[in-house]
């Protein structure tokens, strides 16, 4: 049922209809408090006494959706995918011997035993219906030094290289739009100030692109990773204002990206640290070929979407895109918040902030990160 329908609609109209979906999207204020409770107390546990993982100086901390505020409720189900960090100082031994270590002391533990599972990479610990935290273990990189780490590969058994603190930089870097804020700082006063909203937009826009093709591939092992998708968002974001003209021209540069690879697939990597591959799996030219597809398609249902009538017609697209009725509840919520507005005697009203602890319209608060024996 929809809340409000206009024979036309504004461009304005969609990016706050966009944003509800991103909203409905994001993990809660409580859920991500929980989480950092709960691996806050996984990181004591693995370095208390008794351990051994205690003369190895264990540190914890978040990493991928969680930590850059794009986290994406699954489909179909509640738990949200939360991915987590354990860093070690640097350790000679065989990259399985970690592994190893961390899960054997968390089967130690009566609370964990029964939520641990054995994945490819890391070691998922499963909150039925909330979360599932799934623990990555590492050791410090002494070769390429910063914030650099290496990763055990079970399946390879051997260690690979990684870098998710200083990800989390660039990306929050990207969000900025630098290309606008160099641009700021040439022609000041003569461009605005930065609002608050374009901070957001990037992470809208991976969160739309996580979506879409989770409602896409509907699980297959030929979908996109999110660490793709969320890198060539932010290496194409130009520091739009508007989210859905954002998204165009991010998915338009990413299918420019691909003409100009041609016949090659491109190649994603960490721009943190180029060693770190993320486009792997686009050996198997299967892979490469969904990919593609699905941006072909994305982009040209983002400018249908733009150029839609109506707002019925735009919740009926955006159901279709996302799923779970998505469109029409955020037809709903933006009808509410139209009708606050106009009770209140103020129509103008800024588009949904993305929550992540804290109240809406505030910014979260920086990133804590746990070590082990404090």
């Amino acid at each position: 049922m929809s809340a409000v329908v206009t024979p036309q609609h504004s461009s304005t109209d969609l990016d706050h209809l966009v944003a509800e979906i991103c909203l409905a999207l994001q993990i809660s204020p409580t859920q991500f408090e929980l989480a950092r409770q709960h691996y806050e107390a996984v990181g004591d546990w693995l370095s208390r006494a008794g351990s051994p993982l205690q003369r190895l100086s264990p540190r914890i901390y978040p990493q991928g959706g969680m930590a850059i505020r794009t986290t994406v409720k699954p489909r179909g189900r509640e738990e949200y995918d939360l991915d987590i960090v354990l860093e070690v100082d640097p350790v000679d031994a065989d990259p399985m011997a970690l592994y190893e270590d961390v899960a054997e002391r968390l089967e130690e533990n009566d609370v964990y035993r029964p939520r641990l599972e054995r994945m490819k990479r890391c070691l998922r610990l499963r909150y039925e219906h909330q979360f599932h935290l799934d623990i990555l273990p590492a050791r410090k990189d002494l070769l390429r030094g910063s914030t650099c780490i290496e990763v055990p590969d079970t399946k390879l058994e051997c260690w690979k290289p990684s870098n998710p603190l200083g990800y989390i930089v660039w990306f929050e870097r990207r969000c900025k739009g630098e290309a606008l804020l160099d641009a700021i700082r040439e022609q000041a006063p003569l461009l605005p100030v930065l609002i608050e909203q374009q901070l957001q937009v990037l992470r809208q826009a991976v969160q739309l692109m996580k979506r879409r093709r989770d409602n896409a591939f509907q699980g297959a092992d030929t979908a996109p990773r999110s660490i793709v998708l969320t890198t060539l968002a932010a290496r194409h974001y130009a520091g739009s204002e508007s989210l859905t003209a954002a998204l165009e021209q991010i998915l338009i540069a990413i299918e420019t990206d691909v003409r100009l690879a041609a016949p090659s697939p491109i190649e994603v990597r960490n721009p943190t640290n180029p060693d770190e591959t993320f486009s792997e799996s686009w050996s198997d030219p299967n892979h490469y070929r969904a990919f593609v597809k699905f941006i072909g398609d994305f982009r040209r249902e983002i400018s249908e979407l733009r150029a839609a009538e109506g707002l019925d017609e735009i919740g009926q697209r955006l159901d279709r895109m996302f799923g779970d009725s998505l469109g029409q509840r955020a037809l709903v919520a933006y009808g509410g918040r139209l009708g606050d507005a106009k009770a209140s005697g103020n129509l103008r009203f800024a588009a949904p902030a993305i929550i992540v602890g804290g109240r809406e319209g505030r910014q979260s608060p920086p990133h804590t990160f746990h070590h082990g024996g404090r």
